[in-house]
């Protein structure tokens, strides 16, 4: 992750990558404000080009003013990958769909 400075046109040095082991790959990633003014990274991490299931990972800055922050453990959500970043409904509910496969039928809510 990078920040980009809009005034200056230059962008920070990477601040951290997400780098798991071995032949897993990781991609989508999303930075997302909840209702509370919490921030998110969700991102999808799969074994190889496609490992049946994939995943939808998410993490948060401990100290999201700090550009130098430590970012809390990953934690796995749901199967799949991340369609959108979450929606918050009437009555306070987060939701999120995901999918599996490109094939028609696959998409279904992450939570």
């Amino acid at each position: 992750m990078a920040f980009e400075s809009l005034l200056r046109k230059v962008y920070t040095p990477p601040l951290f990558a997400i780098d798991p082991p071995g032949p897993l790959r990781v991609l989508d990633p999303g930075l997302w404000t909840d209702p509370d003014g919490k921030v998110w990274l969700f991102y999808a991490q799969l074994y190889g080009m496609w490992d049946g299931r994939a995943g939808v990972w998410a993490m948060q800055p401990v100290d999201p003013e700090d550009a130098n922050t430590a970012w809390t453990p990953a934690r796995r959500l749901c199967h799949g990958y991340m369609k959108n970043k979450p929606i918050v409904t009437h009555d306070g509910t987060w939701r999120s769909s995901r999918t599996t496969t490109a094939r028609r039928g696959s998409a279904a809510l992450c939570w």
